[in-house]
């Protein structure tokens, strides 16, 4: 029974694959996984975890983090969104991880802090149409 389960186990490793996420680890693997917590009806498909491990989504995404979150994970790096970025009524006292370029309108009131448009800009962030940083 043992060889059999082993056996099994290395069959699940297949060529041409990352190994570490085939185990459940590895960067890529932790990234995805805060991607499911942190996102309402997150669908995998239409997210795309770069080779540099900056995530790009072709859709809107909306953040939804516990209340001790201050901060995104060093991990998770967004890059490109093509929609809206919603970290609304969150608890949040920095932008670090947020995209770089958002396609549609930034959502960001309601966190500890108050951010600026002055800031979001000083960050590095570029948004196509409106930042939304005051309810």
């Amino acid at each position: 029974m043992r060889a059999k389960l082993i056996n099994e186990s290395l069959y699940s490793f297949e060529k041409k694959t990352n190994h570490l996420s085939s185990l459940g680890i590895g960067k890529k693997d932790l990234i995805e996984k805060w991607l499911d917590k942190n996102i309402r009806n997150f669908v995998r498909t239409r997210c795309i975890i770069n080779d540099d491990y900056t995530i790009d989504s072709h859709i809107s995404i909306t953040l939804y983090l516990d209340k001790d979150v201050k901060e995104l994970p060093e991990y998770i790096q967004f890059n490109e969104i093509n929609g809206d970025f919603d970290i609304s009524e969150n608890h949040l006292t920095s932008l670090r991880g947020c995209p770089r370029i958002i396609l549609g309108n930034f959502w960001c009131y309601g966190n500890d802090v108050e951010f600026s448009k002055e800031y979001i800009k000083s960050m590095g962030i570029s948004v196509e149409q409106n930042i939304f940083n005051k309810k």
